[in-house]
């Protein structure tokens, strides 16, 4: 019996239900969980959140394995944060194309912090009269946390950077989960050296999955990448000699304005905290823009940590595609960073400062609870 097609422009659950059903790349036990996944999405979302403009239906326009694998982690989150006072509140916002990018960040975050053992409430009108996104209470203590969830956008030139970033990353997912990579461009490229680049890439991907043999490829002045087979130890020779991660992609440090906009935004989220003194802020960022010199950022963002006596932790945040082996955390000072993956392609980066000059106090267990929230 032949296998049914795929659905190639999935326009409701059902559709989605199916390509999972009939992915041979997924295990069975991963096709029963996607397949419940879309029935609990269904009846939380409805057939709304798939509409023309919708961010979610764009994203399903993605066919690979691994959005279903994501799907059954987001119906997971919704499941476990149901019965939540507010959750109505922020199922709306997530049904609303225009407020669905954040309100998927705060629905994240507040599956972090309940799987931490807080309980988790969104939408709640704080003593002043505002509407923090979540508010989290760490039971034994009786503590509560304010929490505000937002993004600092990019600057225009950040914009065509990261672009650029991407047409790079989307060279090497077709090899995916077979492959390992590592590439360094030593300068800004004009888009024709970054199709030029893409089509090394390409052939470079051909050629190690017909062999098995690690290739680099280095173009003076410009870029160098490799790529090698899963766990070769050429390639990872090659990191080292590079002084780049496995499955990294670094560009040259440029420019920026993101420390005054960073700055701003912090101050933007606390007016929203008014009243409160143990406000937690999170932001999410772009890649290129700070998971890279780890020790500089922290010298330079715990400063303005400090001078804020309102707020108690700040989150920074980012997610791209790549695959890693094992997660990994590293603690600078007080403060933490860590990297971890899901859905099989996705990692998420959290760096979390606390502010030791924060005025208000919690009991010493909320901080380690924190950290955990944000560090897996």
């Amino acid at each position: 019996m032949s296998t049914p097609a795929r659905v190639m422009h999935p326009q409701c659950w059902r559709d989605l239900q199916a390509n999972c059903k009939y992915d041979e790349t997924l295990t069975a036990l991963d096709k029963s969980f996607a397949a419940s996944a879309y029935e609990h999405l269904e009846s939380v979302l409805g057939q709304l959140a798939l509409q023309a403009e919708h961010p979610l239906l764009r994203f399903y326009a993605n066919l690979a394995p691994w959005v279903h694998l994501w799907s059954t982690r987001f119906a997971r989150m919704l499941s476990a944060l149901e019965k939540s006072a507010g959750f109505d509140s922020l199922v709306n916002r997530l049904r609303d194309p225009d407020k669905y990018d954040e309100a998927a960040s705060v629905l994240e975050c507040g599956a972090r912090l309940h799987a931490a053992r807080f309980e988790v409430a969104f939408d709640q009108v704080s003593s002043d009269k505002k509407v923090p996104d979540i508010a989290a209470k760490y039971a034994p203590t009786q503590d509560i946390l304010w929490v505000e969830v937002s993004r600092l956008g990019e600057s225009e030139g950040e914009k065509e950077e990261s672009r650029k970033f991407m047409a790079i990353g989307n060279a090497f997912l077709a090899s995916l989960g077979r492959l390992e990579h590592a590439a360094k461009l030593y300068k800004s490229l004009a888009w024709p050296r970054i199709s030029e680049l893409v089509t090394d890439i390409g052939t470079a991907i051909e050629q190690c999955l017909r062999d098995g043999r690690m290739r680099e490829v280095r173009r003076a002045g410009v870029a160098a990448f490799a790529v090698a087979s899963v766990g070769d130890a050429a390639l990872r020779d090659w990191c080292r000699s590079e002084d780049i991660e496995l499955n990294q992609i670094i560009g040259p440090q440029r420019e920026r304005d993101t420390s005054r906009r960073l700055r701003r935004k912090i101050g933007d989220e606390l007016r929203q905290l008014a009243g409160t003194d143990t406000g937690v802020v999170v932001v999410d960022l772009d890649l290129s823009t700070v998971m890279g010199d780890k020790p500089a950022l922290v010298s330079e963002v715990e400063e303005f940590v400090y001078e804020r006596p309102d707020l108690l932790a700040l989150v920074l945040r980012t997610r791209y595609l790549a695959s890693w082996s094992a997660d990994e955390e590293r603690a600078f000072g007080p403060h933490r960073w860590s990297r971890s993956c899901h859905s099989g392609v996705l990692t998420d980066e959290h760096f979390v400062f606390l502010n030791a000059y924060c005025r208000g106090r919690v009991a010493p267990a909320v901080l380690p609870r924190i950290i955990t929230a944000f560090g897996r």
